[in-house]
């Protein structure tokens, strides 16, 4: 047996060893960002179903209410403070999306070939910069949900507004008491009994929102988790990618060497 074939057989127990950690990070990495992309869709389609005019969705009685006869409220507040993070979520969980199939599709690649993938040194820094781009990326988004989240007020049903007679809420029936991230409305509302959720549209919008959170929070993980496992690969691993000074070996056998 040649020199080369040796370490290469010697090479290949590593490898199996090792791919079941990158598999199992890439493949959560792409898996949340997917819950992310589905949570944030579901979402999104239920508020612009109910409310496409931007009126507060349609306009729901309140039982307990017996003065007034039941107090209207629209499905939607007066003011939301989450609605212009929506397209950044989507885009960062796009992009988490994008590199976690290119780097399990690469993973697939290598397996198949027992071999990896030769890049340059402008190749590799291209990686790099992408990589922590999106780390940097889902960690702001993740950022600015929780401070929505922590901004959120409470939904008190005894609150009239000051600007309406005090049968009522708001303008349009619209709750003007407090601002609220879309998660922290939807939970609020679907949880107080009085208010009619017949479809039961609010309270998986509060499921949606929750689940969107919680996945965003597990992605921004795994993204840091896929750098890592990359830049470990890179500086002495090298189950995926190699240098082009590392091909002699890998490349060619020399029997008579």
């Amino acid at each position: 047996m040649s020199k080369a074939a040796a370490m290469t057989k010697k090479a290949a127990k590593p490898s199996r060893r090792g791919f079941a950690l990158y598999t199992s990070i890439i493949g959560t990495a792409t898996v949340t960002a997917i819950l992310v992309v589905a949570f944030k869709t579901d979402s999104s389609v239920i508020y612009h179903d109910a409310d496409p005019q931007g009126v507060g969705g349609t306009g729901s009685r309140l039982q307990p209410d017996d003065v007034y006869g039941g107090l209207g409220l629209r499905q939607y507040p007066q003011s939301l403070n989450d609605r212009g993070s929506v397209s950044i979520t989507l885009a960062s969980s796009g992009l988490s999306l994008a590199l976690g199939s290119i780097l399990s599709m690469l993973c697939i690649f290598v397996w198949r070939r027992s071999k990896a993938v030769l890049f340059s040194d402008w190749q590799r820094l291209g990686l790099w910069i992408v990589l922590i781009g999106n780390c940097i990326l889902s960690l702001a988004v993740l950022i600015i949900c929780i401070v929505h989240r922590a901004q959120s007020g409470r939904f008190d049903p005894k609150y009239r507004s000051p600007a309406t007679e005090g049968s009522e809420y708001g303008p349009s029936w619209q709750y003007d008491g407090a601002t609220f991230d879309l998660g922290s409305w939807a939970c609020q509302v679907s949880a107080y009994s009085p208010y009619r959720d017949d479809d039961r549209m609010l309270s998986r919008q509060c499921v949606d929102e929750n689940g969107a959170l919680a996945s965003l929070a597990l992605m921004v993980l795994t993204n840091v988790g896929m750098f890592g496992v990359m830049w470990w690969d890179w500086r002495g691993a090298r189950l995926l990618l190699r240098g082009y000074n590392d091909a002699f070996p890998d490349e060619y056998e020399c029997d008579d060497y």
